[in-house]
């Protein structure tokens, strides 16, 4: 490795392991002692890293549930180490847990610094006091460390820890790699922040057809699903509510908002940004416009998704904001995705219709390098929320199933809008048969395949 320090973009792209975590299983007294052995050594080695003491915070509240809020600070490392290093019966094998203990701990302190890595694990080795087998264990020590940072394999055999190590390198492969990023614009009122809650199969900013915020929102995926949402918004805050992710600090100075998240999709497993902008045409404030154009103009992505509402297709806010995209965005690839077709009726609408209109209006702007994608941002959105069991409300359960069975019918059909769009790895899924219908839907209103276009 050459980079030592982390970036703050990979920082939020960190994935913590306690969905499957080993001591999942053990007595809350167990797992206090254990925390407390992480907390002593994040004290002796990243006391003012608020990274570090955040995700420490993640550990108490991933590993001991509502039992965290009885959490106390224990700093006998000596009688802690005796009690948490010991072996365990795991799956009828015995496994020690000192080899889990150092994983977390290098996680917490030095994920990507082996320099710093090799100082931990003598303070690590000095602490646990092996006498007879030390050398043995300090061997063993040396082989899986040198597994976390140069990838070299070791021989020390313990099917507990396999899991945890496979999540550090996949934690590893995933921050190393340049994330794709996906600039989002819109007119007020178009979907994009259904868009953006689509995309990451979770609300994960607020959808209201009013002006929300003036700043730049840059939202992260990270390696894996592990139940917490990051967000620096002038403070940095790693265990995130709804309430939290929704709501903007006043008192942040800064134009920009940085969160993550785990993105529910069937497609791709790579780093990706989503940059939400302010949306252009808010009267109440003209500094929105002008902080999105300045986004734009700084070139700092990858692809433009410029988003269309259906239902009002064609107005003067929409040709000024097209003719300055097509005039200033000239060498990036442009999406201009039609939302909300669900909303159609069939007896007055008529979504090929529309869509070629949409095709032919485009025209006018002389936009190079673009494609149409005609979607329903909030069937994508509710499909999501089923096929990973999130509960939602009654009035969403009741427009789901309506949604469901018109995107079925073919002329509502957006999927084939996209046929030159392989799904073919997506398709060969083993599903329930309840959320089959719900993975039918993810295709069928054009975000299965809007997500591998704008993701490859």
């Amino acid at each position: 490795m050459n980079q030592i320090e982390l970036s703050i973009e990979q920082k939020l792209s960190l994935a913590q392991n306690f969905v499957n975590h080993p001591i999942q299983s053990e007595s809350i007294d167990y797992k206090i002692k254990y925390i407390n052995v992480l907390e002593w050594f994040v004290n002796r080695f990243s006391p003012n890293d608020i990274f570090s003491k955040q995700l420490l915070g993640n550990y108490k509240v991933g590993l001991l549930g509502v039992e965290a809020i009885n959490y106390q600070y224990n700093d006998n490392i000596e009688e802690l180490l005796k009690f948490t290093a010991k072996l365990r019966l795991k799956k009828w094998h015995w496994f020690s847990y000192r080899y889990l203990l150092l994983i977390d701990i290098l996680f917490l302190c030095s994920f990507f610094d082996p320099i710093k890595a090799n100082i931990v694990v003598e303070e690590y080795k000095k602490q646990l006091k092996l006498w007879f087998y030390k050398n043995k264990y300090y061997r063993n020590f040396s082989e899986l460390t040198s597994e976390l940072y140069v990838e070299q394999k070791r021989d020390l055999q313990f099917d507990a820890i396999d899991d945890v190590i496979l999540k550090w390198q996949k934690n590893l492969e995933f921050i190393v790699q340049k994330p794709k990023k996906i600039l989002i614009t819109a007119n007020m009122s178009a979907g994009k922040s259904t868009l953006i809650n689509a995309l990451t199969g979770k609300r994960i900013v607020k959808t209201q057809n009013m002006a929300c915020t003036s700043k730049v929102h840059y939202i992260y995926s990270k390696a894996f699903e592990d139940e917490f949402n990051y967000k620096i918004d002038g403070e940095v805050c790693l265990n995130a509510d709804i309430k939290y992710l929704m709501n903007n600090n006043e008192s942040n100075t800064d134009n920009k908002i940085l969160a993550s998240t785990y993105f529910r999709n069937f497609i791709v497993d790579k780093p990706l940004c989503l940059i939400d902008t302010p949306g252009v045409n808010y009267s109440g404030n003209i500094s929105h416009q002008k902080i999105t154009q300045e986004v734009i103009l700084e070139k700092d992505y990858d692809l433009l998704i410029y988003i269309m509402n259906a239902e009002y297709l064609g107005t003067d806010d929409e040709h000024r904001y097209l003719k300055f995209i097509a005039d200033n965005v000239k060498d990036k690839k442009i999406v201009v995705a039609v939302n909300k077709l669900d909303r159609f009726n069939a007896r007055e609408d008529d979504v090929t219709l529309s869509v070629n209109e949409v095709f032919n209006d485009l025209k006018k702007f002389n936009l190079n390098n673009y494609r149409l994608c005609p979607i329903s941002a909030y069937a994508g959105l509710l499909a999501k929320e089923k096929l990973w069991h999130d509960d939602i409300d009654e009035f969403d359960v009741d427009e789901l199933e309506l949604i469901r069975r018109k995107l079925k019918k073919e002329k509502y059909n957006l999927s084939s809008y996209y046929s030159d769009i392989l799904l073919k790895d997506s398709n060969n899924r083993d599903f329930s048969k309840s959320d089959k219908k719900y993975f039918e839907l993810l295709a069928n209103c054009g975000i299965l395949p809007f997500e591998k276009l704008i993701t490859e």
